[in-house]
């Protein structure tokens, strides 16, 4: 069995020491680059960086919100209201022809 060496602690969840001591490392990869970035910014940048996501993320659901109204009023368009059903002992409804989805390429 290998041995697992000497247990580390998670710099995470360091206990800080006061105003003079160094914030913890936050390791590296992209959160880590952000975290660091923040903690060097400042308290006004990071205030705006994460107003700036808020904003970004209302401006996705309404745009979400939107499609599915889009869709919705396909989707009942599509389908035949209770009022224009043919009715069975009048004439047959017309098979209806679905387009295509798939282009058969001849290769030969």
């Amino acid at each position: 069995m290998r041995d697992p060496g000497e247990p580390r602690r998670n710099p995470l969840f360091a206990v800080d020491d006061g105003p003079g001591s160094p914030p913890p490392s936050t390791g590296g990869g992209p959160v880590g680059a952000v975290l660091a970035a923040m903690q060097e910014a400042g308290p006004e940048a990071t205030e705006h960086l994460l107003n700036a996501a808020h904003e970004l993320v209302l401006a996705i659901k309404v745009v979400v919100d939107a499609t599915e109204r889009a869709l919705e009023q396909q989707r009942s368009a599509a389908t035949p209201g209770v009022g224009t059903r043919r009715s069975a002992a009048r004439e047959p409804a017309a098979p209806r022809e679905r387009p295509a989805r798939v282009t058969r390429i001849n290769l030969a």
